[in-house]
């Protein structure tokens, strides 16, 4: 379990800190697709453009994720419109960070804008990343995999207790489709 709190911690020490993200790397399938109505659930459809369409200001040097006076800082900077969005059913696609296996799938992921390939490539920020629960529909997914999800997303800083770490979009996801690369 602790080399996965590392892993994560790594990887958003890594990513969170270096810079703004400029890529348009991630394809915009979603934007082809409207919104879906399954099981009597409307999937409103979405992008990541629609999601980090704002920039972060904070100071990299002194943030403190768990400081709630940072969450108050990072959530007031987040559009009216993005806050709208929370608690509400959407769909969107992105690029997969598998954070934890369950028999070799993947139970719950970190949703990324676009796919990292090395740690000098594109940098994220806070609003582009959501951490994911599928635990209801766990597949294998590997590292970088585009895939597209349907759940409830959640809007403003909270805290993960499991990974003792903090995100501003929480998504709990019903569907995951495994986006097939021949599409883009």
């Amino acid at each position: 379990m602790n080399c996965y709190v590392y892993a994560l911690l790594f990887f958003i020490l890594v990513f969170l800190g270096c810079g703004d993200n400029t890529s348009n790397e991630l394809p915009s399938l979603s934007s082809n697709r409207s919104s879906t109505l399954q099981n009597g659930i409307l999937y409103k459809s979405l992008t990541f453009k629609s999601l980090n369409n704002f920039k972060l200001i904070h100071d990299n040097k002194k943030i403190d994720l768990f400081s709630e006076s940072n969450d108050e800082l990072i959530n007031r900077q987040v559009p009216q419109e993005v806050k709208e969005l929370d608690n509400q059913d959407v769909e969107l696609t992105g690029y997969a960070y598998p954070i934890k296996l369950v028999e070799g799938k993947t139970s719950v992921l970190v949703l990324m804008a676009v796919n990292p390939k090395c740690c000098f490539g594109d940098v994220l920020n806070l609003n582009d990343m959501i951490y994911v629960d599928i635990s209801k529909d766990i597949k294998k997914i590997k590292n970088g995999q585009c895939v597209h999800l349907k759940g409830k997303l959640n809007v403003g800083m909270r805290e993960v207790q499991a990974w003792n770490t903090k995100f501003l979009y929480i998504m709990s996801a019903d569907e995951v489709t495994i986006e097939n690369k021949s599409k883009w």
